[in-house]
């Protein structure tokens, strides 16, 4: 399935036990210290929505636990299994864009994210940046993690 992607980074996969523990770890409560990123925000008030990372995503970190895809112009640095958590939290996206689950980089400042609100099945993916994670900078990358990966333009040129 992701073989035919040419990876810059790759790493082992996770086992399939490592997959199913990770499946909804997001939605766990924050632990003292999980989150430096200098934030004057209150996260323990943050209501923590059940965020199940989509299947086509975990079928990838059973393949790379986290690497970078290198397509043309496209770059996908994808989070492994301790880095998403962590880009969840940090970026503080359950306070600012609530119900989305940023996965990658493409190395402009720009994540790739799944945006979790509606439906986990074939959830739609998003480009927003990361220095404005806010709905009206946010626009559609398509609903399909592979047919999204075969594209070669940076996403920052699908921009509408």
């Amino acid at each position: 399935m992701f073989e035919e992607f040419k990876f810059e980074e790759k790493y082992p996969g996770l086992s399939k036990d490592e997959t199913q523990k990770i499946s909804t770890f997001l939605s766990e409560e924050i632990k003292d210290g999980e989150i430096d990123n200098g934030s004057v925000l209150d996260y323990k008030q943050w209501n923590l929505p059940l965020l199940k990372i989509p299947e086509q995503y975990l079928k990838l970190l059973s393949y790379s636990n986290g690497g970078l895809i290198v397509n043309g112009n496209r770059e996908f640095g994808f989070f492994g299994k301790n880095e998403l958590r962590e880009y969840y939290l940090n970026y503080e996206f359950p306070h600012y864009m609530p119900g989305v689950l940023p996965i990658a980089l493409n190395g402009g400042g720009v994540f790739y994210a799944y945006d979790l609100r509606k439906t986990l099945e074939n959830p739609q993916i998003i480009a927003v940046g990361s220095g404005a994670l806010d709905w009206k900078f946010a626009y559609s990358l398509g609903n399909d993690l592979l047919e999204m990966l075969s594209k070669t333009t940076n996403i920052e040129d699908e921009e509408p």
